[in-house]
């Protein structure tokens, strides 16, 4: 039986084991120094997919109201198709004061792109070059979700 899914704060210790996963999933991961920076930026949010003690995926987001703008997002290449990524997105927008999110995505990502049309993200514009390892434009992609209520 496998354990349940649960979305829980990111702490420093917990960086391991995200630089494995990035690793594991990027061309051109950030760098551990880079990563442990992030973390410590006081309007960083940045949540964990867990399955018993195992982080199976991240997502991490720069979060200043009412604009959000996502970092990166990571889920372990055994656990992709799963709702892990929808999951993580869900938490973040959902318990964020931000009614507004952007990202940019390799424009060669398509599933990365499907994940975030089905949660409203619409691509909005190109980042030529964006990207190295190899070089590849940036689709931006924005989320609106309309006025929060107080």
């Amino acid at each position: 039986m496998t354990a349940a899914l649960r979305i829980t704060p990111v702490t420093l210790a917990d960086l391991p084991r995200l630089m494995e996963l990035e690793r594991e999933s990027f061309s051109d991961p950030w760098s551990e120094s880079a990563m442990a920076a992030t973390l410590e930026i006081p309007v960083v949010r940045a949540l964990a997919a867990r399955r018993g003690e195992q982080i199976v995926g991240f997502v991490i987001a720069y979060l200043i109201p009412p604009e959000g703008e996502i970092a990166d997002i990571c889920v372990a290449t055994s656990e992709r198709g799963q709702g892990i990524g929808a999951r993580l997105l869900q938490a973040l927008t959902e318990e964020s004061d931000c009614t507004e999110f952007w990202l940019e995505v390799r424009a060669s990502n398509l599933p990365a792109r499907r994940l975030y049309e089905k949660q409203g993200f619409e691509a909005v514009g190109l980042r030529k070059h964006y990207y190295d390892y190899p070089r590849e434009d940036a689709v931006v992609m924005r989320l609106c979700r309309g006025e929060k209520s107080e």
